[in-house]
């Protein structure tokens, strides 16, 4: 409470200063949430104008739905619940990240128990200035199945330069958000031998293989959530062919090799690299057959 009462009294001394306002825009899997499940969320800042000193965004959820975690721009960021409302602060006092464009992604988790409050609910925020505040758009009505299917996690790490990648599930369309995001260039097989097609990445199904140039500068961990595929096993060209097949793994559990007495090869730092112990998802593989 008392951190809420300052925050606002730091507003008041900044509005001396004339801005304009901020919008957002918010995305997260409409009807994928499920009772005791995390929701992943983003926020999207744009500026278009003069900086203002300092930003907060308001963003109301329903009763018993509590924040888990925020970053800010690839840094961890923490807001104030005052209720049901939840206000990230930019530009003022100390741990507050300055004021920018960018997105703020955070996670939602949502009551254990369905409730008729949550099961179908509104959410909404604003975003606030000296100058005014604004409506955030986008996504905006939150879905609770109770017999809804629960979606999977896989940690998909991208190294500057080539990588050797399976994509382990179907991205939501907020994962495929985030695939939207990455300086990249995507490379999936075409079906002849040795030869590769390009593809957008957020463009890839779930239980693909595929190589990708990162051109970013270092080393990024995206965090995606989507629905698990029938198969246990991503082979390129839809089926185990004689000889070298380019294979990965799908869901979230690691799975043997495929005895052939031949060894299984991954692409690490620049090389190709022999692989000893369980296929791992988000990782592609040659495995001879």
């Amino acid at each position: 409470m008392r951190k809420a009462l300052w925050i606002w009294l730091v507003w008041g001394m900044l509005c001396g200063s004339s801005y304009g306002v901020p919008s957002g825009q918010r995305s997260f899997p409409v009807a994928s949430g499920v009772p005791g499940g995390l929701l992943q969320v983003s926020v999207r800042v744009e500026l278009g104008g003069e900086v203002p000193d300092a930003i907060i965004l308001a963003e109301n959820w329903p009763e018993g739905c509590r924040v888990v975690s925020g970053v800010w721009e690839g840094v961890e960021f923490t807001p104030v619940q005052a209720g049901r409302e939840w206000r990230w602060l930019w530009g003022y006092g100390s741990g507050n990240p300055g004021v920018s464009s960018g997105v703020l992604r955070y996670e939602v988790e949502l009551p254990a128990e369905e409730s008729p409050e949550v099961v179908a609910a509104q959410v909404f925020g604003t975003l606030c200035t000296c100058e005014g505040e604004t409506l955030v758009a986008g996504d905006d009505t939150l879905l609770v199945d109770e017999d809804g299917e629960s979606t999977m996690e896989c940690v998909l790490t991208l190294h500057p330069g080539w990588n050797l990648l399976s994509l382990p599930m179907d991205p939501d369309e907020y994962s495929r958000a985030q695939l939207s995001e990455v300086q990249s260039l995507c490379l999936v097989p075409s079906g002849l031998p040795s030869h590769y097609q390009i593809c957008p990445l957020a463009e890839l199904s779930g239980g693909e293989v595929f190589w990708l140039y990162s051109e970013e500068v270092q080393s990024r961990a995206l965090l995606l959530t989507g629905g698990t595929p029938d198969s246990s096993v991503a082979v390129s060209g839809g089926g185990w062919s004689s000889g070298w097949n380019l294979v990965g793994v799908v869901g979230e559990s690691a799975l043997p090799v495929p005895p052939s007495g031949k060894p299984v090869w991954h692409w690490e730092d620049g090389r190709y690299r022999e692989w000893h112990g369980a296929l791992l998802p988000g990782v592609g593989y040659w495995v001879f057959h």
